[in-house]
C-alpha cells in the first residue's frame, strides 16, 4: 500500500488531506500491516428509553363535510287504540265464495252454465273427454277453441224449424256464438285464471276462425241477428 502524503504545519507535526482518501485508504494507512486482522462490524443503536420512540398514530377515516346526513323518517304510529269487545264479523269461506258469486246476476250464470255444456258436450264427441279448464296450457286451449268454434251446432228440434229455415236451423247465429264464447271466457275467470280468450292475442287464432265462420255464415243467410231461444 502506498504512503499517504502529508504535510509539514511546523513543529514537527504533520496535517493528512482527508478528502481525498477513502475509508478503505484510511484504514490501511491507519493500521498497515494488522489491516488483515480488521473485521467491520455493524452496529445497530437502538434509543436508550424505547417508550420515548415516536409511535404513529392511526388515521381517522376523512370524512366528507359535503355528504349528505341521513334523513330521520318518523313513522306514524297508533296511540289510544285497545282491543275492546269484538266488532268485525268473521265470515267463513263458503260465506266469502257466496259474495264473489252475487257479482253476477242469475240470468248470467244461467248463461255461463248453457255456454260450457255446450262446449264440454261437443269435447265429448270430438274429443272423447270432459276439458279441464283449470290446467290446460294456453296453446292447447286456443287450438282446441278453434276447433269448436268451426264445428259447433245447434241440436236440431221442432221449434227450430218452424222458426227458420233448415239450413239456418242447422247453425247458431251471431249472437249465440259469442254468447258461448263469453260464457267460457267467464268460466275461465272463475277458475281464478289470468286469461282472457276474447281479448288475448294468444287466441288469435281461435277468434279469427270464429269471426271468419259467423261472416261466412252472414253471406250465405245462414245467420240472424236478432235473439231466438236456445234448445
Amino acid at each position: 500500500m502506498e504512503e499517504l502524503p502529508d504535510f509539514d504545519i511546523g513543529g514537527g507535526e504533520k496535517l493528512i488531506e482527508m478528502e481525498s482518501y477513502d475509508d478503505e485508504d484510511l484504514l490501511g494507512w491507519l493500521f498497515k500491516d494488522d489491516l488483515q486482522n480488521i473485521e467491520l462490524v455493524e452496529l445497530n443503536i437502538a434509543p436508550e428509553n424505547p417508550g420515548l420512540a415516536p409511535q404513529l398514530q392511526p388515521q381517522a377515516p376523512s370524512q366528507n363535510p359535503l355528504a349528505p346526513k341521513p334523513v330521520e323518517v318518523e313513522r306514524p304510529t297508533v296511540s289510544g287504540l285497545q282491543k275492546s269487545q269484538k266488532r268485525f264479523k268473521t265470515v267463513t269461506p263458503e260465506e266469502l265464495k257466496d259474495l264473489q258469486d252475487s257479482r253476477q246476476a242469475k240470468s248470467t250464470k244461467q248463461n255461463t252454465k248453457w255456454g260450457v255444456k255446450v262446449f264440454q258436450e261437443w269435447c265429448m264427441e270430438a274429443l272423447d273427454q270432459v276439458f279441464d279448464f283449470a290446467t290446460t296450457e294456453t296453446e292447447e286451449l286456443n287450438n282446441v277453441l278453434a276447433k269448436f268454434y268451426a264445428e259447433a251446432t245447434p241440436k236440431f228440434s221442432e221449434k227450430r224449424g218452424k222458426e227458420m229455415s233448415t239450413a239456418q236451423s242447422k247453425e247458431y247465429h251471431k249472437n249465440s256464438m259469442k254468447n258461448i264464447r263469453a260464457a267460457i271466457n267467464r268460466h275461465i275467470h272463475d277458475l281464478d285464471r289470468d286469461i282472457d280468450i276474447v281479448r288475448d292475442k294468444e287466441f288469435r287464432k281461435a277468434n279469427e276462425t270464429l269471426d271468419g265462420k259467423l261472416k261466412k255464415n252472414l253471406e250465405k243467410g245462414l245467420s240472424r241477428q236478432q235473439n231466438i231461444n236456445r234448445l
